[in-house]
């Protein structure tokens, strides 16, 4: 099943105070398309997580594309964990005018 905790890329509390004596909430946001088909997978994959760059996965994802991403936000800190089959990505000129983001290497 695709997971998709706080909405199209966006995150969302998991804990709700956020004020002097508990510090700043925990955001969470994970996608995980274990339980899509493949084609269903990388499409998901590419909506949610990779708008800014052209992707083209290294091989065939009609029967399997298994995609996670997880990333946790305290603060000024965030640590994430991605794991992904193998992919070409590319950000070309087209892009970068229409959303406007020269330098996301």
């Amino acid at each position: 099943m695709a997971i998709i905790v706080g909405g199209s890329g966006g995150f969302v509390n998991s804990n709700d105070r956020g004020d002097a004596q508990t510090g700043p909430a925990l955001q969470s946001f994970r996608i995980d398309t274990g339980d899509l088909t493949g084609k269903a997978g990388f499409d998901l994959w590419q909506e949610e997580l990779v708008p800014y760059w052209d992707s083209q996965p290294c091989g065939d994802v009609r029967e399997h594309f298994r995609s996670v991403f997880e990333s946790h936000l305290c603060g000024g800190v965030m640590i994430g964990r991605v794991s992904t089959p193998a992919q070409r990505i590319d950000r070309s000129r087209y892009r970068i005018a229409r959303d406007g983001f020269p330098n996301m290497a």
